[in-house]
């Protein structure tokens, strides 16, 4: 196995402890919004009055809120994380086929804006046919807890319960590490799913942060031979056995402007092929004065990134002291 691939087979590695931790990490966050939630509810009264309503709707909002804020700074955080993780592999195939330092500067400089840039689109949602971004989903995950909460703590009120009763019910749903289900659940509402959701795409944006890094890369080598579909090796245990679309892309080499994105929750990764011999010989002739316009284009181009101008990056949640309510908005990165 040369260099090359043992790298690859690193990053891969890095890769799913990044994911393994991120699991831990999202639990956690929803265990400790679940103990700030409770205690919470413990310190209010017993009375059933209007302030008592805008006070419970204080609340479920500012719970919202701050487990929407902590997920979003993970996620960001890992997404980021997984996109360096994949250009070190890029990275340091520029250094082993470059002739010298200057031009392995040079390529390693636009290979860091190609790989900042692709995660900037993916953040943005400019990868997705909806548009949605990380923050956006993200928030109709949140909002979507605090709704069940909402219908959660209604219910038992509707029922008489008093607020410790009401705290113990409600812990059973909020804390992942509980995985009990209460018999005032309505269906599909129990402590197994709360976290799933974000689990979900927080898995997927790891996923997606490393593929395009690759793909945006690998449009510019012009040494790639294209990106493999590598299934992972839980495939077929996550799967149950059956198959899924994984199956029949597994071994396939994709041009880079072909390449398909792994579906939600889907752990496969890309392998790229590159020609490195062939790279380093051309590279050499190139930087000895023979002529070569797809180094000259991969080596000279200044890179221009897509306009993601219009595109909201990250939601803000607010939540109104005098009514309770929570108030949404966005901030929209400008391409400079």
């Amino acid at each position: 196995m040369n260099s090359y691939k043992k790298k690859i087979l690193e990053a891969r590695k890095q890769v799913l402890k990044l994911t393994i931790e991120q699991e831990k990490q999202i639990i956690e966050i929803y265990s400790k919004a679940s103990s700030k939630l409770i205690d919470d509810i413990l310190d209010m009264p017993d009375s059933r009055t209007k302030t008592h309503k805008i006070d419970c709707a204080k609340i479920i909002n500012n719970y919202t809120k701050e487990l929407y804020e902590n997920l979003n700074n993970n996620i960001l955080e890992n997404t980021w994380e997984s996109s360096y993780i994949q250009r070190k592999v890029i990275l340091d195939f520029a250094d082993q086929v470059a002739p010298n330092r200057h031009i392995s500067d040079r390529l390693k400089n636009n290979i860091t804006k190609i790989s900042d840039n692709a995660v900037r689109t993916l953040i943005a949602g400019g990868y997705y046919e909806d548009g949605k971004t990380l923050s956006k989903r993200l928030w109709n995950i949140t909002k979507e807890n605090g709704k069940n909460i909402d219908t959660l703590i209604k219910t038992n009120i509707a029922g008489g319960a008093n607020v410790r009763t009401l705290a113990n019910e409600l812990e059973k749903y909020v804390n992942p590490k509980k995985r009990l289900v209460s018999k005032s659940f309505k269906a599909g509402i129990n402590s197994y799913k709360i976290s799933y959701n974000a689990q979900r795409l927080a898995r997927t944006s790891i996923t997606h942060a490393a593929a395009e890094t690759q793909i945006q890369n690998a449009k510019r080598n012009p040494f790639s031979l294209g990106l493999k579909w590598n299934l992972s090796a839980s495939h077929s245990a996550r799967m149950h056995g059956k198959q899924d679309e994984c199956d029949d892309r597994e071994g396939k080499v994709y041009k880079p402007s072909e390449t398909p994105l792994q579906h939600p929750n889907c752990l496969c990764f890309f392998t790229e092929e590159v020609d490195t011999e062939k790279a380093i010989k051309e590279l050499k002739k190139w930087s000895n004065g023979a002529s070569n316009p797809k180094i000259d284009k991969w080596y000279g181009e200044e890179y221009t990134p897509k306009d993601i101008s219009n595109k909201s990056t990250k939601t803000i949640a607010r939540v109104d002291n005098k009514n309770g309510k929570i108030k949404i908005s966005n901030i929209y990165l400008l391409n400079k």
